[in-house]
């Protein structure tokens, strides 16, 4: 029989102010073998998309019920790259999260690590972002905090990967489970509604013209926005400036025409807030030039929670459907769309997708197809 011990880990994560918590994400394990190659988080708050708890590559699977188990994680005093559990909070569009605190109830054999640190995607996993925990091998329940070096606020996903290292012996085994509560990982903080929610961002070419289209789902305390064109997508210039019509928190709709439009145009939509703050929209690309009929995806792979652009070239006019079907063939999104003939670039919200291989599939009097992953 497996001789296991509980400790309990609570992590807060202390910032310079004060915001009252709510809940983020939380994970419960209970009804696991503790071998599953990833869990779903439990519940999430209204501010974000659920997630998956994951192993790094370095460490293996282990059986233990009602938890999330690992075993042969490293016996050297410093951590490895690729021995970590992770999870991504991927706040929802609209949204900004500042986390709080995570509370982890760990599991863990008595020769299992002994020191425990975080590390995120924002410097892509370069330096500890808090404080390293060391661990003594006993038994009993024990609190320990880990505080940030710098407080995490954000309004794009953001991976925490919890690092376990300096382990008494090579035969270990470590992870969250067994709460009482269901609560095995509790991750607070706070949310923000943002005054931009950038939906439906597209350009048609029209009578040798292209027409450059969005929505914002959630305005107010906007002064007004600034289509931008690029021939590189890298070096952008005005073409023209829209005032902010609603502010009501409401959905509004704005239409700009570019007249004289390049071979090759990049467009993107900025936002100004009354506080000055600036939002931009992803970067949508469409040409003008007569080519054969295709379709692009970009960014591929996506970050999970963002969007990506399809750029569909060359299309005859009609009506299309639009389906996403996941690497298993199952059906994740459909959308109907209306083309007036030559090339389109319209947005595809990623939502809550999980991470891997997606098929967009398009559907009319042309049939395109493209893979694309989400990251």
């Amino acid at each position: 029989m497996r001789k296991l011990y509980t400790v309990l880990l609570t992590s807060v994560f202390l910032f310079s102010f004060y915001i009252s918590p709510a809940q983020v994400l939380t994970f419960s394990f209970q009804g696991s073998n503790g071998d599953e190659a990833s869990w779903p988080s439990a519940t999430q708050g209204t501010g974000v998309q659920p997630s998956l708890i994951v192993r790094g590559p370095g460490v293996t699977a282990a059986l233990a019920d009602d938890g999330f188990n690992s075993s042969g994680w490293t016996t050297n005093a410093s951590l490895n790259l690729n021995e970590y559990i992770e999870f991504t909070i991927t706040p929802s569009s609209g949204y900004a999260i500042t986390l709080s605190n995570v509370i982890l109830q760990f599991r863990r054999s008595s020769k299992a690590p002994r020191d425990f640190v975080i590390r995120t995607s924002l410097d892509a996993y370069a330096a500890d972002a808090t404080n390293v925990v060391n661990r003594t091998d006993v038994n009993t329940l024990q609190d320990n905090t880990f505080t940030f070096i710098s407080p995490i606020t954000t309004s794009s996903p953001v991976t925490i990967r919890i690092y376990a290292y300096n382990a008494a012996n090579t035969n270990n085994s470590w992870g969250p489970g067994t709460s009482t509560d269901g609560n095995d990982m509790l991750i607070s903080g706070s949310f923000t509604t943002l005054p931009v929610k950038f939906v439906n961002v597209k350009a048609v070419l029209k009578n040798d013209q292209v027409q450059v289209s969005w929505t914002n789902a959630t305005e107010s305390d906007l002064l007004y926005y600034v289509v931008e064109r690029s021939a590189n997508a890298q070096s952008f210039t005005e073409l023209t400036k829209i005032n902010a019509t609603r502010n009501d928190g409401g959905s509004a709709n704005y239409l700009s025409t570019d007249e004289q439009p390049n071979a090759i145009n990049f467009y993107r939509i900025k936002a100004i807030e009354t506080t000055g703050h600036v939002v931009y929209s992803n970067i949508i690309k469409i040409e003008t030039s007569t080519q054969s009929t295709g379709l692009n995806l970009y960014p591929n792979p996506a970050p999970a929670g963002s969007q990506i652009v399809m750029q569909m070239k060359n299309m005859a006019a009609g009506n299309y459907n639009v389906k996403v079907y996941s690497a298993m063939g199952q059906l994740i999104n459909s959308q109907a769309i209306v083309a007036s003939g030559g090339n389109l670039s319209q947005t595809v919200s990623l939502n809550n997708w999980q991470k891997g291989i997606y098929i967009l599939e398009i559907n009319g009097p042309v049939k395109l197809q493209k893979q694309f992953i989400i990251q």
